[in-house]
């Protein structure tokens, strides 16, 4: 994140109104405003500074007074990164100067070694599905040494694709198979580690979604899974993992009544971690998948100094979705011609239109119900809410298989198998589905994962805060509290992009 912020007045921008505040909070409020599909970035901070309980003090034609007010807040931006984010040219900005504060001494997070020896850092995994997240993690060099997950299928799905994967034993074992709702810390740490819990170590969970989804039913925090969050996050605080990593939907934080149970998970957090925030896109990761995601990265306080989280960023595909030419959609059939310009990871087809995929494990098994549509439709064809038809030079929609969403392959007049996609999430083709479940579970496990390239992208991003030499060198630390200290120099408009 940047270390400087503009702010400027809703209704009157020709005023110059300068903002003093716990600059961590407010960053943290406002991360996703920077997202053009969010809408916060115009309205409704007013809602969000009074959840929040932060001080702002205002600095109105030489008058002071404190007061909870009507602000839009977004960052400087480069515009050659992201010109999708430029502001009206009739707003005039201000920059903010944060009140400065000495950075703590650093603990270093020294790599875990066993006689200078490097070994993978252990990490608990909750509400762990079929392990795609740990695939990505254990990747980045982590090793999962806890599972917990509840779900019969789920646990048969993880035993024989991490087994098939993974020869270690810890690894591809789901060791606590009861609700995390009667799991203490104690249990956990026991069962972990034996008693002997080391000093570096993390925790990651994704829990269930549904009461957060644009397609679930929205009960939020006080759904029988939304409540779930709320437990993780109790989890965490109680076990004290040096790091943690909270994954969910976007929706957790686009849709209002669900953003303040996010706040409050933070507000949760915050006395204990630095916590950060974000929703990305696999896209933009070498996934070939039109997929957001919403990550909460957390770092304890008492463990190291912790600058801006170095959240993962590949030039490669950054910006893929608007960057690049995609095709839009040619008759079923036909044979379009390969755009230049575009990664080959970003397009299915390399992926799935190779015959030999369904020589693959689980690479014939999927539904065989016929309908006309599976020969009307066009390649690329992607409008409707379901019988979506995949373009092979392009990337698919997000590989949420279920709620009657059905997704045709390019060029055969079907819908897509298991093997091909595991191979749309990044699963490895060695990971392999038992045969004995059942496809509706089969597709559920599968969708419901995180794609595993993105969760490597994220693992290494924790990787490099963990590494000595990156701690090595004090960080800036945000101000926990307003100063009222006074203005070095008087703060410059910001130029327009």
């Amino acid at each position: 994140m940047a270390s400087e912020l503009v702010v400027e007045r809703a209704r009157n921008p020709d005023r110059a109104i300068y903002l003093w505040a716990d600059l961590r909070q407010v960053e943290r409020l406002v991360t996703q405003a920077l997202h053009p599909r969010f809408e916060l970035l115009w309205d409704g901070l007013h809602d969000a500074f009074e959840h929040a309980r932060v001080n702002v003090e205002w600095q109105l034609r030489g008058e002071t007074f404190h007061r909870i007010g009507q602000v839009v807040l977004t960052r400087r931006v480069e515009p050659h990164r992201h010109p999708e984010h430029r502001l009206p040219h009739n707003h005039q900005l201000r920059s903010i100067r944060p009140t400065t504060c000495k950075a703590d001494k650093v603990d270093r997070l020294d790599s875990h070694s066993d006689g200078g020896r490097a070994v993978p850092i252990p990490i608990l995994s909750l509400f762990t599905g079929a392990g795609f997240l740990d695939i990505g993690f254990h990747e980045a060099g982590f090793r999962a040494v806890w599972h917990n997950e509840i779900d019969p299928w789920f646990i048969e799905a993880f035993q024989s694709g991490m087994g098939r994967l993974l020869s270690d034993s810890v690894e591809n074992t789901i060791q606590n198979s009861s609700s995390i709702v009667g799991v203490s810390a104690s249990q956990m740490l026991d069962e972990a580690f034996g008693g002997d819990v080391p000093r570096l170590f993390g925790m990651i969970g994704g829990p269930p979604c549904p009461d957060f989804s644009v397609a679930g039913k929205n009960r939020g925090g006080d759904g029988d899974v939304g409540v779930l969050s709320l437990i993780y996050v109790e989890r965490i605080l109680s076990v004290k993992p040096t790091f943690f990593l909270f994954e969910n939907v976007p929706g957790l934080i686009r849709n209002r009544k669900h953003r303040v149970f996010l706040w409050g998970l933070q507000d949760m957090l915050d006395r204990d971690y630095a916590v950060e925030t974000r929703v990305i896109n696999a896209l933009d990761h070498g996934v070939p998948q039109d997929r957001e995601r919403l990550f909460m990265i957390g770092f304890r306080r008492d463990a190291a100094v912790i600058g801006d989280f170095p959240w993962p960023f590949d030039e490669r595909y950054d910006r893929a979705k608007s960057r690049f030419g995609w095709p839009t959609t040619n008759p079923f059939g036909a044979n379009p011609t390969k755009p230049e310009g575009i990664p080959d990871e970003l397009m299915v087809g390399p992926l799935i239109c190779d015959p030999e995929v369904a020589n693959l494990p689980n690479g014939r098994e999927g539904f065989q119900p016929y309908s006309d549509k599976f020969g009307a439709i066009a390649e690329g064809d992607v409008s409707r809410k379901s019988f979506k038809r995949l373009h092979r030079w392009r990337y698919s929609p997000a590989a949420a298989y279920g709620n009657n969403e059905v997704h045709l392959h390019p060029t055969q007049p079907r819908r897509l198998t298991v093997r091909e996609a595991m191979r749309i999430q990044c699963v490895p083709d060695g990971y392999v589905l038992p045969t004995d479940m059942p496809l509706s579970y089969k597709f559920k496990t599968i969708g419901n994962g995180v794609p595993v390239s993105l969760a490597r992208a994220v693992a290494r991003s924790i990787v490099d805060v963990i590494e000595v030499e990156r701690l090595h060198k004090p960080r800036p630390r945000r101000c926990e509290r307003v100063a009222n200290t006074e203005r070095e120099s008087e703060p410059q408009p910001v130029a327009k992009p």
